[in-house]
């Protein structure tokens, strides 16, 4: 037997470490709560409330993608005709903000299945609606990537790359500066809400990273945004008009 074929007692710890974290159960009163390997965007993980009633079990979000979705400002109707139009196909019942099916024992593991499937879904189809490019970030994003090279040379920009979170989501970013020793992502950000909560999801993601890049936001006005500014942290926010030093510093 080859070295590379031996399951040490440490590489078998590791492996049931992660298995752990990837599915947990937790009851809480007369209810199991299940978190499954499906992540939003935000990187938390799809999870499902399992309560029996009599002879079947219901199985449910518990609300909870109602309240992934009321974070980035969706309207009741629009995730209501979402949530119906995926469900369905499903085999999954919404009620107003609840989705939930009720089965025997025998289908208790398929449950569980659809209606965290059902959830991400859900959410992944109103984050992909919510974060549409806008005009506004679009403008700001190409007055910011001319800024950049003209600062730091073509060779160091790399406008509208991606990079991958903590969550192991993609996100394209508005552009990255490449240091010898360090990367600095420049998010251009809007003053619509839609805008704000992207650049907010996407700046925790990143920064949840082990040695992860520099995070420097630009909008065109921090005083348009209000008290929605502070969602920008903990990345470093200038506006683009503020003077070249300042940028320089922020990606140093």
């Amino acid at each position: 037997m080859s070295s590379s074929e031996i399951i040490t007692p440490t590489v078998h710890r590791a492996v049931d470490a992660a298995i752990g974290d990837l599915v947990r159960a937790e009851r809480i009163g007369g209810s199991w709560f299940v978190s499954l390997p499906l992540i939003y965007p935000d990187g938390s993980f799809a999870t499902v409330r399992i309560e029996q009633r009599g002879d079947l079990f219901r199985v449910s979000d518990n609300g909870f993608t109602w309240r992934e979705a009321e974070d980035i400002d969706v309207s009741k109707r629009s995730f209501g005709q979402i949530a119906g139009a995926i469900a369905e196909g499903i085999g999954v019942t919404v009620d107003e903000r609840l989705l939930y099916v009720e089965v025997p024992v025998v289908m208790l593991h398929r449950a569980i299945c659809d209606v965290a499937e059902t959830s991400w879904r859900i959410i992944d189809r109103l984050f992909e609606r919510a974060f549409a490019d806008n005009e506004e970030e679009e403008a700001l994003a190409e007055t910011l990537t001319s800024k950049l090279i003209g600062l730091f040379g073509q060779g160091m920009v790399d406008p509208k790359a991606t990079v991958f979170g903590a969550s192991t989501n993609e996100w394209t970013v508005s552009a990255i500066v490449k240091f010898p020793d360090h990367n600095a992502v420049f998010q251009a950000v809007g003053s619509h809400s839609n805008s704000i909560y992207k650049a907010s999801t996407e700046f925790r993601d990143l920064s949840a990273l082990k040695s992860g890049p520099r995070l420097i936001a630009v909008v065109k006005d921090t005083a348009s945004l209000g008290q929605k500014l502070a969602l920008l942290s903990p990345a470093k926010v200038l506006e683009q008009g503020q003077a070249d030093e300042l940028y320089r510093k922020a990606a140093a």
